[in-house]
């Protein structure tokens, strides 16, 4: 518990002293001083490249220390619906993601097995804690095992991670990839407490952050508003249901094609030409209106103002994207009591896989 409140203070305080580190985490100095030694010699932390912190009183100079940003600590792999991507990364969360290797989404569990494992010799290398996957749909974390992937059917029933981390003879440990986005965009903006993350991608997923953690909720399927009915709307999903509001929003059914990745962050100049066209107008406007609906609809159930959208739909033009600002405004509850925050914001996948690593591997809660 002491080496994780010394590491939560160094990710807190970016580079600190042993004095400012024993006063955040409330341990003594001499403690502190062989906590830090532990965590440079393990890797965790180093040596800031700064100058001594200003002499105060008797003793030793207060020489400063930072969470390890340049040693590789963990592998991180994102799969996707269409591509698999992965990197090797440090304990620090990185603030702008940044892939190694980047491969087609294979067909079935052994298949993915092998291609990613291929892919991953490169980057292996001594001092690895483990292998963080980034993983989509519903994710039963106790087992490991994914629950029900609507873009991804073969993951069904599979302890994907597992498979995986058993093939390079390594720990593995998954993370539901909305969940992943919320914890990467908190470790990049500390003070952000309370929002709602919503993912425009392949399909459309969400994240709530309360008071500092993730809001999980009784059941697994938290946060799959991607999944909730449009009225009006009677095209079959691939979940089993009828009318969801990705089969309208998602970003291949809003664009209308089958795009090599459905997963990346920008718009096309060909997508920026469809939105534009006078005959997409109201399709467009109909999707980012019932998506608009559904945010607000979740954001009253969670007593939160603080949206933030990832995805395809944070490149919107602005006047596109008013449309479901708009829409998120007008459903809400919080703005008649004078609060509303809707930001865009880039994905920020690798620090959570990094803030997932420190909590599953480095000073395990």
């Amino acid at each position: 518990m002491n080496r994780r409140q010394v590491v939560l203070a160094s990710l807190k305080f970016g580079a600190a002293t042993r004095s400012t580190l024993s006063r955040a985490a409330g341990i003594s100095p001499t403690t502190t001083g062989k906590i830090i030694e532990e965590l440079v010699s393990d890797g965790i932390l180093r040596p800031a490249a700064t100058s001594a912190a200003p002499q105060t009183g008797p003793g030793r100079p207060g020489y400063y220390f930072k969470i390890n940003d340049v040693q590789p600590r963990f592998l991180g792999v994102q799969l996707g619906p269409s591509q698999t991507r992965l990197t090797a990364i440090a304990v620090a969360p990185v603030l702008r993601d940044s892939w190694a290797k980047t491969l087609p989404t294979e067909a079935s569990l052994p298949a993915w097995v092998d291609a990613v494992s291929r892919a991953a010799k490169p980057l292996l290398r001594q001092g690895l804690s483990g292998l963080l996957v980034s993983v989509p749909g519903v994710l039963d974390e106790a087992t490991g095992k994914s629950v029900l992937s609507p873009n991804v059917h073969w993951m069904d029933g599979q302890a994907v991670a597992a498979a995986l981390g058993a093939a390079m003879g390594i720990p593995a440990h998954p993370v539901q990839e909305i969940q992943c986005l919320a914890l990467g965009h908190r470790a990049a903006n500390a003070e952000a407490d309370d929002f709602l993350l919503v993912d425009f991608g392949f399909g459309i997923g969400s994240a709530a952050m309360v008071r500092g953690q993730l809001f999980h909720g009784p059941r697994l399927f938290a946060g799959e508003i991607g999944h909730t009915p449009v009225p009006g709307n009677k095209t079959v999903c691939p979940c089993g249901g009828v009318g969801c509001l990705e089969t309208i929003a998602g970003r291949r059914q809003l664009f209308g094609a089958d795009h090599a990745d459905n997963d990346a962050e920008t718009l096309s100049a060909e997508e920026l030409k469809q939105l534009r066209k006078p005959s997409s107008a109201a399709r467009v406007r109909s999707a980012l209106e019932a998506a608009g609906f559904t945010i607000a609809s979740a954001m009253n159930a969670l007593g939160l103002d603080h949206v933030v959208v990832t995805g395809y739909a944070a490149d919107l033009p602005a006047e596109i994207f008013a449309v479901l600002r708009q829409s998120i405004t007008t459903a809400a509850t919080a703005p008649r009591f004078g609060m509303i925050q809707i930001e865009k914001a880039p994905r920020h996948r690798l620090a959570g896989l990094a803030s997932v690593g420190i909590d599953r591997l480095v000073v395990p809660i």
